[in-house]
């Protein structure tokens, strides 16, 4: 202060300089306290978003699994499925063939 004073500078404005300085200083503080804070809190809000999609990558996974289980077993059911229609139409004619012998009780093709 006494240096603005000596450059000629009355008391009152080397006060008022030296004030400006001080509080120049106190905001400088606080804008890089709040950047930091931000900077912080960015990266935070982004470690959580990306916790956030591999956690829903994960589930869509698993349920891309399950869907694709189910399908093959349903391939596998309709499989089955229409193996045993096929299996019954024959058996149907079977008996059909054999209730309808001409030779009756006798016919070897009669059902017992």
């Amino acid at each position: 202060m006494k240096e603005l004073i000596d450059i000629g500078f009355s008391p009152i404005a080397a006060m008022l300089i030296a004030a400006l300085v001080v509080l120049a200083g106190v905001i400088r503080k606080i804008y890089t306290t709040a950047e930091t804070r931000r900077e912080e809190m960015e990266k935070r809000i982004l470690e959580d978003r990306e916790k956030w999609h591999g956690e829903t990558r994960s589930q869509l996974n698993e349920a891309m699994q399950r869907i694709a289980a189910g399908e093959a077993r349903h391939d596998e059911c309709e499989k089955d499925r229409d193996k045993l229609h096929g299996e019954v139409g024959s058996l149907r004619d079977r008996v059909t063939r054999f209730e309808r012998c001409s030779k009756g009780a006798e016919c070897p093709m009669r059902l017992p």
